[in-house]
């Protein structure tokens, strides 16, 4: 529809919105966002909260020594960052 001139705008998450507007000649991505995608880690019901413990160091040790952000760069994920604490 963009392509048509059937539509003006198109929104959507950075995943989708990047590469939509490097496929329509002239489209930009306007600066700032309108919603936000969050992701979880999960356990099984039941489990003790050592194990909670265990997941969440598990997890902060990776954003600290930077395995999460160089995924992200190693993805190509423009305009994804890592989950603030």
């Amino acid at each position: 529809m963009l392509r048509t001139g059937k539509a003006d705008v198109f929104a959507a998450d950075t995943g989708v919105g990047y590469p939509a507007a490097q496929a329509v000649p002239g489209a930009k991505m306007v600066p700032g966002l309108f919603g936000m995608v969050r992701v979880a880690a999960a356990l099984p019901k039941g489990r003790s909260p050592q194990v909670h413990d265990q997941l969440e160091g598990l997890i902060a040790k990776a954003k600290r020594e930077g395995v999460v952000q160089r995924a992200i760069e190693a993805n190509g994920l423009k305009g994804v960052s890592e989950a603030r604490n």
